[in-house]
């Protein structure tokens, strides 16, 4: 049924009279409310003060929980410095530097410190800082004093201490000690001395109400950190501050004994005037073993101001209200008020209803009046039971018990509880987040909530609320997990060191990372625009055909990723090496719609590999090329690939002469280059000459060279390095590109000074290979042919004769009868002048054909070729010998010598020189035997049946020295803790021509019985001094770089060998450091006092002694303080095993405490597991040596050793 609208109105129907009076109640009641109002005003001040105190005291709270936080975040960043830091300083994993910076660097982020200092006893201050402020002074001599006194107290603690708080008028200090502990061990006590003024400033200032408000801290024992009136801070409350105003005492005590709390007192507002009613409040916060206590304190009538300005609104209030109810009063009686209320209130219950949000309505008693679906789903509550319950009953599913709501706050008028999280307010609806524990099964829940209150219109008394809640678990889960994956990607980006591109096809926007802006030189323009067409400009022409083929990859060939290392124009003009990687997303449709990628920065990389595979490749030009003309073209091939320089000039520089040759130009302009005169004098012109006189690096534009007087024509970009060997400068090398002015990098200047002092070695090595080869082929005393030269020239002959058996050839072997006489009774001199006269005497009797060596000592042999018969050699022979019949005249002697030969006709079936050398050897004996100045002949010899085996041990070794078959080869000797070469010993080999490589075991007792022992030892140490040399030329070691060579029983008691020793030291210009001696404990233990002398010689050069293959039983510290050994060195046996028995272990540890108290590093033998390495590593040997390292090398392949270990470090 539809109710239609009278024409009349309702008031028309109401009898004027009746209206009236009813008008006249209503503002009867209001008045008589009104004057209640008036009497119970009293009551409102009364309650005014306590919400005004109640104010101070929330307000001491929060500013109290405020520097509390404050505080204490700053004691545990303190905790996690001492356990964490200054444990990795105790362990020796941060230096004393780290630790000054990071000390620095946390007083930095930590405002309130003044001083940061680490002790290590109670008056030694070990590290520390302290900031700029004028207080640092004596917040300095706090700390120490704070140290001095509580040192003992905090030593035997386990957490942080606060010491007693310092304050006066012009500073408040505070502090904290924590003992720095490894274990139960207690290195050293960090004291931190704090400022109050930042604190106070942030968290008690702000809080002072009015002019004559205050508030002030105190500690626990009342003692003033603060108070606006700066001459009573330090000062007492307790110490007669308050004398006199027994209120004021009554509070003193109330604030020092309870945690918070509110009162009332009398005091003067300014000292000298009338007492005036106060309201204080205070909090306590603890401070380590200390309590601070925050007070507030404002004047009454603070309180009462606000009082008046609100019973003033609450009269403006009234008039309005009274106004107000007279026109609702008129309103409320339209007879359609009822009706549309009850349509509206059905209207809003179906609503209410099916809103998606779980929702309830309480009434002004905190009933509940509605309940709906999806709050029922939500909490598991039905309607039914819910409707009409009171009692916060409502907060029962989300509690488990009656619990406060948000409507609740909003209905008490009273500040929200710290886990309602993210409270907002939007006109009349309050929204929060919060946690609640009995939802999901007991797991709990995380809920969105919004809360309103409802009036009664024409009201400002709320008559109920209404809530709506929302479960935002799964959101919330799926937000976490987002930020979790987020700061994932963001650390991996960021550890990764990569820039970060993304392109979207669809718009062709591209994003780049700031570290990839960073790769390209643009970091300081992070605004400017940069497009695919920009980035693809900027790629090297040599690269981008190969690029832009990869990345159209994925478009052409349906590749999901890419992967290229391409060049990539930096800001300043160079190019950066980069790896890109890159993957791709399609849509349904398989076609691309986004690219994302990174770029690595690898250009310290690959200048790295260039600079290894430039040395590699000029090492393996010396060895490959014939001369120098093609050595300087294989180094124009390695500096055109490796900085591409298509121009390049390689000059050197005469010393004596002052002129620079130019060896080498390959130049698109400068050819015919002619030698310049005074390159090194001042004035000389040309970038060449600045090169040379400056002794670096030089890298020009053209602006730039013009400064310099060029000689011809300016490039677009010039580069030059000096050419030095041992730090002298021998010539220069220079590339220039006359198109491109950034054709050049500071890398690339960094890869020519890698490689000038190889490619130095390399052109003096090649110029020298002439002369090498003239002394490897050729005896250094006499001037003739050595064994080696006569070996290839006894080959030739050889084949020749299998070619033709009318290639008929001599070989002829002789020595000097008694030579070891002339050596006794005239000395070695006499004895080398002989052996140089015997080349003289005999040189005249042959042909040019005919050659003439000095195989060892005095044994000489001649090759004879295209004689006639044997005739013709025997006449020969006898001239030789004639040569002889006559004295050899050394200054005032006469010295008479003959000669015993043994000669080889026609070999016939003998195929090699050492056959051939053999059986000559067997013929020169048999001469001795039979008559000293004889000759044989071989061929008689064995058709006789001689025995030829019974002389070729000794022969065997002779020709093994002549030849300089025996080699040193190199094996590496660690730094335990750094894992580098510190040094090498050298182990001879014998490279015998037929049994092969052959160890020391085998050879050495045999040598050393026929007494070659010595010859054999002094080749040994030329051989290693001149591998130390040419390892220090080569700039991959450091100058003390030293080879340790093994000493024989034979060189300890020769007393030239000292002498020796200094001869071959500066023969290749090494210090005394670069060569170490070790003797064998055995040895040792056989030589008596009288070799003492020698091991003081060897001590005044300087020259470092090891003591070799060390044993527990004969090792004391008499014999190792008698020779002042400077290493000893563990023996074999010792390391043979992984594991050692408790006796074992303990023998070892008294090695290793005698080593370490006599100052004696100790190095470990025959490491080839990492166990054995752990062990020693365990027991604190400096070095080690072992296959586990290296095995033994020759020089060449322990070179190329050296630098790959050099380079992956």
């Amino acid at each position: 049924m539809k109710l239609q609208r009278s024409d009349a109105s309702f008031f028309e129907t109401i009898p004027v009279r009746t209206f009236f009076l009813i008008l006249l109640a209503g503002v009867l009641i209001l008045l008589g409310f009104y004057q209640f109002t008036l009497h119970t005003e009293k009551s409102a001040i009364t309650k005014q003060n306590e919400a005004f105190n109640d104010t101070q005291l929330i307000q001491a709270t929060v500013a109290a929980q405020g520097l509390e936080l404050r505080v204490q975040t700053l004691q545990k960043n303190l905790d996690i410095l001492s356990r964490i830091a200054f444990s990795e300083y105790i362990d020796g994993k941060r230096t004393s530097a780290d630790m000054e910076y990071l000390l620095a660097s946390t007083m930095e982020a930590m405002q309130p410190l003044v001083s940061l200092h680490y002790y290590t006893a109670p008056k030694k201050r070990k590290l520390g800082t302290s900031s700029k402020s004028p207080l640092s002074e004596q917040a300095n001599q706090l700390s120490d004093k704070w140290n001095a006194i509580f040192w003992k107290k905090v030593s035997a603690r386990q957490e942080g201490f606060v010491p007693p708080f310092a304050a006066n008028s012009h500073h408040q200090f505070f502090g904290y000690m924590l003992p720095v502990r490894k274990g139960e061990h207690v290195h050293g006590i960090l004291v931190a001395v704090g400022n109050f003024s930042p604190l106070l400033s942030a968290f008690v200032h702000p809080i002072r109400v009015g002019h004559y408000g205050t508030a002030y801290l105190l500690d626990s024992s009342g003692q003033i950190l603060y108070d606006h009136e700066a001459e009573i801070i330090g000062k007492n409350i307790f110490e007669g501050l308050h004398t006199g105003f027994p209120e004021l005492e009554r509070v003193d005590k109330r604030i020092v004994s309870e945690i918070q709390g509110k009162d009332e007192y009398h005091f003067p507002q300014e000292r000298g005037s009338e007492s005036v009613s106060k309201l204080i409040a205070w909090q306590s916060l603890p401070l380590g073993q200390r309590t601070l206590v925050l007070c507030i304190a404002a004047p009454q009538d603070a309180a009462s101001a606000l009082l008046a300005d609100l019973h003033n609104q609450q009269q403006l209030a009234w008039f309005l209200l009274l106004l107000a109810l007279c026109l609702i009063f008129a309103a409320v009686l339209h007879r359609n008020t009822t009706k549309q209320l009850n349509t509206s209130y059905t209207n809003l219950s179906r609503i209410l209803e099916n809103l998606p949000d779980a929702t309830f309505v309480v009434n002004s008693e905190r009933k509940i009046i509605a309940w709906n679906k999806a709050l029922e789903t939500l909490s598991g509550e039905k309607k039914d039971a819910m409707l009409g319950r009171g009692m916060r009953s409502y907060g029962i599913p989300f509690y488990g018990e009656p619990h406060k709501t948000l409507l609740d706050y909003l209905l008490d008028g009273k500040p929200y509880p710290p886990h309602y999280r993210n409270v907002q307010q939007h006109g009349d609806v309050t929204y929060c987040e919060l946690d609640v524990s009995h939802l999901r099964a007991g797991k709990g829940a995380t809920l969105w909530i919004q809360a309103t209150l409802l009036f009664e219109e024409g009201t400002n008394t709320p008559k109920g609320a209404i809530q709506s809640i929302r479960d935002i678990t799964e959101l919330r889960e799926a937000e976490e997990k987002l930020k979790a994956s987020e700061e994932r990607f963001a650390l991996a980006v960021e550890g990764s060191n990569d820039g970060i591109w993304d392109w979207d096809l669809r718009t062709d926007k591209v994003y780049f990372s700031p570290r990839w802006l960073e790769i390209v030189g643009m970091e300081s323009n992070r605004g400017q625009v940069l497009d695919v067409e920009e980035w693809t400009k900027r790629i090297h022409p040599d690269d981008l055909h190969r690029t832009m083929k990869a990345n159209h990859s994925v478009f052409s060939e349906n590749a999901d990723r890419f992967e290229i290392d391409y060049r990539i124009r930096h800001d300043d003009g160079s190019y950066r090496w980069v790896l890109g990687r890159g993957s791709c997303l399609r849509d349904k449709h398989g076609d691309v719609y986004r690219i994302a990628g990174a770029h690595t920065d690898i250009t310290q990389r690959v200048h790295m590999q260039n600079v290894t595979s430039a040395l590699f490749a000029i090492s393996n030009a010396v060895a490959l090329t014939k001369d120098l003309p093609e050595l300087f073209l294989e180094i124009h091939k390695v500096l055109r690939n490796s900085i591409g320089a298509k121009n390049l000039i390689i000059a050197k520089w005469n010393e004596k002469t002052d002129e620079l040759y130019f060896e080498y130009s390959d130049d698109e302009h400068e050819r015919n280059l002619v030698p310049m005169p005074n390159i090194s004098k001042e004035g000389a012109k040309g970038l060449n000459a600045q090169v040379l006189r400056q002794g670096e690096p030089l890298l020009l534009n053209q602006e730039e060279q013009l400064r310099y007087e060029v000689i011809g024509t300016p490039s677009q970009t010039w580069l030059g390095v000096p050419l030095r060997i041992n730090k002298k400068t021998i010539g220069i090398v220079s590339t220039q590109d006359y198109e491109n002015p950034n054709a050049f990098s500071e890398l690339d200047v960094s890869l020519m000074a890698s490689i000038s002092d190889q490619i130095a070695l390399a052109i003096q090595r090649k110029t020298n290979e002439d002369k090498l080869e003239q002394l490897a082929l050729h005896d250094t005393l006499t001037g003739l042919p050595n064994r080696r030269l006569m070996d290839e020239r006894l080959s030739q002959a050889i084949k020749r004769q299998q070619r033709s058996k009318t290639n008929q050839f001599a070989f002829i072997a002789f020595d000097i009868d008694d030579f070891k006489l002339i050596n006794d009774n005239y000395g070695h001199a006499a004895g080398d002048a002989f052996l140089r006269e015997v080349g003289k005497r005999i040189s005249p009797i042959l042909r040019e054909s005919d050659t003439l060596s000095r195989t060892s000592g005095d044994e000489f042999s001649i090759l004879l070729e295209g004689f006639e018969s044997t005739q013709n050699v025997i006449q020969i022979v006898n001239r030789v010998q004639e040569a002889f019949f006559h004295p050899y005249q050394y200054k005032d002697s006469q010295i008479f010598g003959g000669l015993s030969i043994g000669i080889v006709l026609n070999p016939g079936t003998s195929k090699t020189p050492e056959e051939i050398r053999n059986a000559a050897d067997v013929a020169m004996y048999s001469s001795k035997n039979t008559g000293k100045g004889q000759f044989s002949i071989y061929e008689e010899l064995r058709d006789n049946g001689s025995p030829i085996r019974e002389a070729i041990r000794d022969n065997e070794i002779q020709q093994g020295l002549s030849r300089n078959e025996f080699e040193i080869y190199l094996q590496p000797i660690i730094h335990t803790e750094t894992q580098q070469i510190h040094s090498a010993e050298a182990l001879v080999r014998w490279k015998h021509p037929e049994r092969g490589i052959l160890l020391p075991g085998s050879f050495l007792h045999t040598l050393d019985e026929h007494g070659y022992g010595p010859e054999l030892g002094s080749q040994v140490l030329a051989k290693a001094c001149l591998a130390c040399s040419e390892l220090l030329e080569s700039k991959m070691t450091s100058p003390d770089f030293s080879i340790s060579v093994n000493l024989s029983k034979s060189q300890l008691i020769n007393h030239k060998f000292p002498q020796q020793v200094q001869d071959e030291l500066d023969r290749h210009g090494l210090e005394p450091q670069n060569i170490q001696l070790e003797i064998s404990e055995n040895i040792l233990a056989e030589t008596s006092r009288k070799q003492d002398f020698l091991f003081e010689r060897l001590h005044e050069l300087g020259v470092r002694l090891a003591l070799d293959n060390v044993s527990y039983r004969k090792l004391t510290p008499r014999a190792l303080l008698r020779r002042n050994f400077d290493f000893i060195k563990y023996s074999r046996t010792i390391s043979t095993g992984a594991f050692l028995s408790s006796m074992e272990e303990k023998n070892l540890q008294i090695m290793a405490g005698i080593g370490d108290f006599l100052h004696i590093p100790a190095i470990a033998q025959g490491i080839e597991t990492q166990e054995q390495y752990e062990m020693f590593q365990k027991l604190g040997c400096p070095y080690m040596q072992g296959f586990l390292f290296g095995k033994p090398q020759p020089i060449l392949e322990f070179i190329t050793f050296f630098s790959a270990l050099a380079f992956s470090h």
